[in-house]
């Protein structure tokens, strides 16, 4: 093992790695089940002390792996999820509000979110992260937003 020249010692560390992946990985695993209270807080003070830092290598690893974590989820090509993003023509089909596609930012109102039927699993379309939960939340019961709906027109908190 080269000891004494830094890339050399830093080559010979990617190639032990490379090879040793899967027991590395058992040895991580077995490290965090011991150590999962020491973990959780450092992984915390981590992030709050390097907030901008998980933030842009938050927003790196979803460009990164969008394509391959929405295939996995909902059965899409990427392809096919191109398509129903340029269907929306980069607005919410539900509240017209302008879909931001880059980032995992789940703060964001107005990110675009697969949409699709909890009962079958059926893709519906793409519409903004506000939407998305507004259908969740009714349970994808078409009664329970047309009473929400009736309920918004008719409503008055007006003093009698």
């Amino acid at each position: 093992m080269p000891y004494k020249d830094p890339q050399a010692s830093a080559e010979y560390a990617r190639q032990y790695r490379a090879a040793n992946l899967e027991k590395r990985r058992e040895s991580q695993k077995r490290y965090w089940q011991k150590n999962k209270t020491k973990c959780v807080a450092a992984n915390a003070e981590y992030k709050s002390k390097n907030q901008e830092r998980v933030k842009e290598l938050s927003r790196l690893w979803w460009i990164a792996n969008k394509d391959r974590l929405i295939a996995g989820k909902y059965g899409l090509t990427v392809e096919a999820y191109q398509q129903m993003l340029e269907a929306t023509e980069g607005r919410c089909p539900i509240c017209d509000v302008e879909l931001v596609f880059e980032g995992s930012n789940r703060r964001c109102e107005s990110r675009a979110c697969v949409d699709h039927d909890h009962k079958t699993g059926k893709v519906r379309g793409i519409v903004c992260s506000r939407c998305n939960l507004l259908l969740g939340k009714a349970n994808d019961d078409v009664s329970i937003l047309t009473k929400a709906a009736q309920y918004l027109t008719t409503s008055c908190l007006c003093a009698a």
